[in-house]
């Protein structure tokens, strides 16, 4: 699963949606989310999560975004194979 997460207003996210075509939902930063996301919402970030909720190895974000789907698909892989 692929979540977007802003501190942005819904405006601000509906302007970026013209010029960048997402396929995964945009959620907008509030009191409720747990303070990791919240710290971290300032700056461009990708966490790679496995199905027991611990944190994986991600691509920096220089790497092209082939190389995101590759870890994806490599750990998938890992964690159907359990």
């Amino acid at each position: 699963m692929v979540l977007g997460l802003s501190d942005e207003s819904t405006a601000s996210q509906k302007k970026f949606l013209t010029e960048v075509k997402v396929t995964y939902p945009l959620l907008i930063l509030t009191r409720d989310v747990p303070s990791l996301c919240r710290e971290i919402a300032g700056y461009p970030e990708t966490f790679l999560v496995d199905r027991e909720g611990r944190l994986q190895p991600a691509p920096d974000l220089d790497q092209p975004f082939e190389k995101i789907e590759a870890n994806v698909d490599a750990l998938l892989a890992r964690d159907s194979s359990h």
